[in-house]
C-alpha cells in the first residue's frame, strides 16, 4: 500500500521524525485470541520521541456495544435454528467474547497508558485534533516537550511510501510480545 508520510521536526533543536513511527495494528494476545486495539500518537519522555501510545478504551462505551450486541443474540424465534446454524450467530458470539475480554482489560488498565514502543507509562497523550493539526500543517504548533529551548514540532510534507505495515501484539499490561 502507498501512503503518504510527514516529516515532524523541532523549531528549537535537531529533533526530527517520519510520522510512519505511528503506523501499525495493534492487538491483545491472548491464548488463542488477537484483539484489536486502537493507538494514539504521543510523546513517550522514555524514548524522548513521538510513538504511538495504547489507546483503553471507554469503560461505557465497552458496556453500550455489549448491550447493543447481545440484543442480536436472540433473533425472531421462529428462525432461531437458523440462525444458530449461521456464520453470523458465531461472529456475534465471537465479538461478545471480545468485548468482554475488552471490558476486563478496561478495568485493569483505564489511566495507565503505555508506550507501544518502550512500555513506559510516562507518556503524554496527543489529541485526535491536535496530532490533525500538526499533521496538516496548521498554523497550530505543538509544544516539543524535550526541547531545552522551549521548540514547537511541526511537520512538513514527506515522501509517499509503498510498505507493508506489520502487526504488533502486546499482553493485556500493554507490553510487547512476539507472536509464534
Amino acid at each position: 500500500m502507498s501512503m503518504p508520510t510527514k516529516n515532524i521536526s523541532c523549531t528549537g533543536c535537531q529533533f526530527t521524525v517520519n510520522s510512519m513511527v505511528t503506523w501499525g495494528a495493534h492487538f491483545y494476545l491472548t491464548n488463542d485470541d488477537e484483539i484489536y486495539f486502537k493507538s494514539q500518537t504521543g510523546w513517550c519522555y522514555k524514548c524522548c520521541t513521538i510513538s504511538s501510545i495504547e489507546l483503553v478504551e471507554s469503560r461505557c462505551k465497552i458496556e453500550h456495544d455489549i448491550i447493543k450486541l447481545s440484543k442480536q443474540v436472540l433473533p425472531n424465534f421462529k428462525h432461531v435454528l437458523q440462525w444458530l446454524a449461521s456464520s453470523s450467530y458465531r461472529e456475534t458470539l465471537q465479538g461478545l467474547r471480545d468485548l468482554h475480554l475488552r471490558l476486563d482489560i478496561v478495568k485493569s488498565r483505564a489511566g495507565k497508558e503505555v508506550c507501544l514502543t518502550c512500555g513506559s507509562d510516562h507518556v503524554q497523550a496527543y489529541t485526535p485534533n491536535q496530532v490533525s493539526e500538526l499533521l496538516n500543517n496548521k498554523s497550530v504548533l505543538l509544544p516539543h516537550p524535550n526541547c531545552k529551548q522551549n521548540g514547537y514540532l511541526t511537520a512538513e510534507d514527506g515522501v509517499r511510501l509503498k510498505v507493508k505495515i506489520p502487526s504488533k501484539y502486546y499482553d493485556f499490561n500493554g507490553q510487547r510480545i512476539e507472536k509464534d
